[in-house]
């Protein structure tokens, strides 16, 4: 009998096998990509609740100061309504004062104007307070007529300064009409009604 030939075996190919430092590595990798992933989470929502939070807050302020605004707004109106109440008006005598001279330039000109206007308005007077009249009125130094004062004399000066010489002359018959418009809003924010206003005094040196 003849002998059968045997083929040689195959070697059989070895299958891949990951060394462990390999696999440390590759652990490691993927712990510290979650360990990342859920800090980065986590501060994402801690932001947005912080960010909430400081939202609400600043919105309750702002809105706190918006209600305040309107209730000072709304008692000034108030008292302007009163102020302006015919019925207040038979009732309650007025103050008069004057500004004394007040001495500007028109635009571009070296002329001088010199005006003194006679203020006559209303305020809220305490329970058997009297209003005061001219001389009585003009020496009165306390805070709130100075700070008038000087808003008084500021218009005027600024009116004065923005028209020229040629416009002075045009408009001096509205003068009045005009310096009392621009007064009036001055009045009610000091609590007091501009009821009339008086050219004392018109000079062009």
């Amino acid at each position: 009998m003849s002998e059968e030939k045997q083929e040689p075996e195959k070697p059989k190919k070895k299958k891949a096998v990951l060394s462990l430092p390999m696999m440390i590595i590759i652990g490691v990798v993927i712990l510290a990509v979650l360990i990342g992933g859920t800090l980065f989470a986590v501060n994402m929502m801690v932001s947005s609740i912080v960010d909430s939070k400081l939202s609400g807050v600043d919105t309750t302020k702002k809105h706190g100061e918006v209600e305040k605004v309107k209730k000072e707004k709304s008692e000034e109106e108030k008292m302007a309504e009163e102020l302006e109440a015919e019925d207040y008006f038979d009732e309650k005598p007025t103050s008069y004062l004057e500004t004394g001279r007040i001495i500007t330039n028109p635009r571009s000109s070296s002329t001088y104007i010199v005006l003194n206007l006679g203020l006559e308005y209303r305020q809220k007077l305490a329970e058997g307070e009297e209003p005061k009249e001219g001389a009585a009125a003009e020496t009165d130094a306390s805070p709130e007529m100075k700070r008038l004062m000087a808003k008084i004399k500021d218009v005027v000066n600024t009116r004065i300064a923005s028209m020229s010489e040629s416009d002075i002359e045009a408009k001096r018959d509205s003068m009045k009409i005009f310096f009392k418009n621009d007064l009036t809003p001055i009045f009610k924010r000091e609590k007091k009604f501009l009821k009339d206003l008086i050219l004392v005094e018109y000079i062009k040196q």
